[in-house]
């Protein structure tokens, strides 16, 4: 085999490889753009689930609203002291 037969099938193989792992991944790409969008929000729409689903998702919003609640007091005490977190020089 010469050098030049060689480096052929190396591209070639090379090649192989690229449009395998772009087959696999155009596949999740789409999942990731289309359907979990769309589940997540059927899935996290206020009052709209009923028995132990929409119990859980309550509880869960809930939980993102004592956090998010939580993250603005503590973005508000330090905005409220931003000269004293900021070294002068």
């Amino acid at each position: 085999m010469s050098s030049a037969q060689g480096d052929k099938l190396f591209r070639r193989r090379r090649m192989n490889a690229d449009y395998a792992i772009a087959f696999l991944i155009t596949p999740s790409t789409f999942n990731a753009i289309t359907f979990t969008p769309a589940v997540s929000a059927i899935l996290l729409r206020r009052g709209q689930q009923r028995g132990w689903l929409g119990w859980f998702f309550a509880r869960v919003n809930d939980l993102l609203d004592w956090m998010h609640r939580g993250y603005q007091r503590i973005l508000g005490t330090v905005t409220r002291f931003q000269m004293a977190n900021i070294p002068r020089i």
